[in-house]
């Protein structure tokens, strides 16, 4: 937690594009040609940018209004149309304001209007991450989720090489519910924002210049977008600046982003020299933000006091984010409440409260959450000891679908036998092992080989973990952990029919002689000489298990060198290994 995390805001290549926009069908169905016209001819009017300038401000008046204020959203709605006829906001404005005025037919009409253009858009794309929806306006997503009924919490704009201007837009319906993502396709703009900026370099595809014109018009998914990828070049006040802006919209991504910001800073202030460090690049043609922020009188604050305001800062972003339904900060910060004691301090929460909030960011959907409750709630650490909520938890984070917490689980379960698994856990890791998840085959066979939530059967466990070999050794590097955990559970179990030792040594022998990696990892070194002491080979397994010895001598693996030398004793003394596996 005291490393900067990782930024999860995706994939901001924002300047190195350069493909092309997606293709127009050349003969488009009858229901896609007035959407097509009307984005034609906004796309091919000369001075397209002064038209955006025009029409953006207005967008985010319509919506500002769209809910108290509808009455003043015939004016504005009027005015989009003209400028732009498919606008979803527009036409979203005018019928509100029909029908706030009670004229239904009219109301009616554009009503009419926004369902076919909605069809129309729902032809190309699904709004899904690799198939976005088409749109030519920042607002029109925003209308959008407003028409599914869905409160906006987020927004941000992302870079991929097939889209290379795609806009995440984060909603839910109401506290209740999960977020949500829709993704909508804004590349379109690119070539005929560039074409109108002097400064393009020809044949160049690059979505920085509409991303300029829509931060200047104060789009928060742009400023979030400037803001994130600034913090990423590590001009953190540069960053800061643009990310308080978008926050200022509610927008739970940007706030997010500070909270990470804010939290590394706070631990840099630790250490003096460590900050230093932390120089900021100059990023050529990036942007300054209109509202930089000012001298905030923080010159003469004590370093103590600075990383306690940091990290005050980072937590009230955590609440803004929390408030707006991202799990990822109520994970986050009762992680930080449990783990801290210097949070615990700071942060408005108490340990129940936390807890709370980790079993609320489960229940809507953030996995590592119960994970986490968990692994707690086995170890009797930071949580009281207990087994049966370990299960609850593990439980509730499998049925989330999240292939690792499935396979969690199912390993929690194999060391505590005697609990009541949950009835779909074996479905579950069936269809990880049908889409060739090699570790869920080999948690498969651990379950078989012990009759947890299936039969018991040391037959169909063996066929399960040879089918998990198979598949690790089809994949493109091989997956050395799976075949050294098959091979040492089938050479050293105490489950005798379960015992395959020729075989065993045989995919030990293929990874250890032509993996290099798995040749400096004392532990596939501790398990190729026990398949040989297994098969007999005494000789050769003392030659091997010496190599692992100082192999870990050399790597300063005091985990491994105790039971490591113990095996070689074993060995020296003409004795194998049994144990209980798996």
């Amino acid at each position: 937690m005291h490393r900067f995390i990782a930024w999860v805001i995706i994939g901001l290549c924002l300047f190195a594009c350069q493909t092309n926009g997606p293709p127009v069908p050349s003969e488009p169905p009858p229901s896609l040609a007035p959407l097509l016209d009307a984005d034609q001819a906004l796309l091919s009017d000369p001075d397209l940018v002064s038209r955006l300038q025009e029409l953006i401000p207005l967008e985010q008046q319509a919506l500002a209004f769209m809910v108290d204020e509808p009455l003043r959203l015939g004016s504005i709605g009027s005015a989009l149309i003209s400028l732009y006829p498919m606008s979803l906001t527009g036409n979203l404005a005018l019928s509100r304001f029909y029908t706030y005025v009670e004229a239904e037919e009219t109301a009616q009409q554009y009503q009419d209007k926004l369902d076919a253009i909605r069809l129309a858009i729902r032809s190309q794309g699904d709004g899904s991450a690799e198939a976005p929806f088409p749109l030519l306006s920042s607002s029109d997503a925003q209308a959008w989720i407003m028409m599914d009924n869905e409160t906006l919490s987020g927004s941000i704009f992302q870079t991929t090489e097939q889209v290379p201007l795609k806009l995440l837009v984060l909603s839910r319906r109401d506290d209740e519910h999960p977020l949500r993502s829709t993704y909508f396709d804004l590349s379109r703009l690119i070539g005929p924002i560039q074409r109108s900026e002097p400064r393009a370099v020809d044949g160049e595809f690059n979505p920085w210049d509409a991303l300029r014109l829509f931060a200047e018009q104060r789009d928060p998914a742009a400023q979030a977008s400037i803001g994130t990828y600034l913090a990423k070049q590590r001009t953190y006040d540069a960053a800061i600046g643009w990310l308080q802006m978008a926050s200022r919209s509610d927008n739970l991504l940007a706030h997010t982003m500070l909270a990470r910001i804010f939290w590394y800073q706070a631990e840099s202030t630790k250490d003096r020299q460590s900050a230093a460090s932390d120089a900021e690049p100059t990023v050529p043609r990036a942007p300054q933000p209109t509202e930089p922020p000012g001298d905030d009188g923080r010159e003469g604050i004590e370093p103590g006091d600075r990383h306690q305001e940091l990290m005050q800062l980072s937590i009230e972003n955590h609440l803004q984010a929390i408030a707006l339904g991202s799990t990822e900060s109520m994970y986050t910060l009762a992680r930080l409440y449990l783990e801290s004691p210097e949070i615990a301090k700071l942060a408005p929460l108490s340990e129940q409260e936390s807890i709370a909030l980790l079993i609320r960011a489960g229940e809507l959907g953030h996995p590592e959450a119960y994970l986490y409750l968990a692994y707690h709630s086995r170890q009797g650490r930071l949580l009281p000891q207990s087994d049966d909520l370990a299960n609850l938890y593990y439980g509730k984070a499998a049925a989330l679908k999240d292939p690792d917490a499935i396979i969690s689980y199912a390993r929690f379960l194999n060391g505590n036998d005697s609990l009541e698994p949950h009835a779909e856990l074996i479905p579950w890791l069936e269809e990880l092992a049908d889409n060739e998840n090699a570790e869920a085959m080999v948690v498969l066979g651990n379950l078989s080989a012990k009759g947890i939530g299936t039969r018991r059967s040391p037959r169909q466990a063996v066929r399960w973990y040879k089918r998990a070999v198979n598949q690790a050794q089809q994949s493109h590097h091989g997956n050395a952990a799976i075949i050294n955990e098959v091979a040492w559970t089938l050479t050293v179990s105490d489950i005798s029919a379960l015992q395959r030792r020729r075989y065993a040594l045989s995919i030990m022998d293929v990874l250890m002689t032509s993996n290099r990696m798995a040749q400096q990892r004392p532990e596939y070194m501790d398990t190729w000489a026990t398949a040989y002491a297994a098969n007999g080979d005494f000789q050769r397994a003392i030659e091997l298990q010496r190599q692992a010895i100082a192999i870990a001598t050399d790597q300063e693996r005091q985990d491994v060198l105790d039971i490591l030398k113990q095996h070689l004793k074993k060995f020296e003394s003409g004795a194998d290994i049994t144990d209980q596996a798996p």
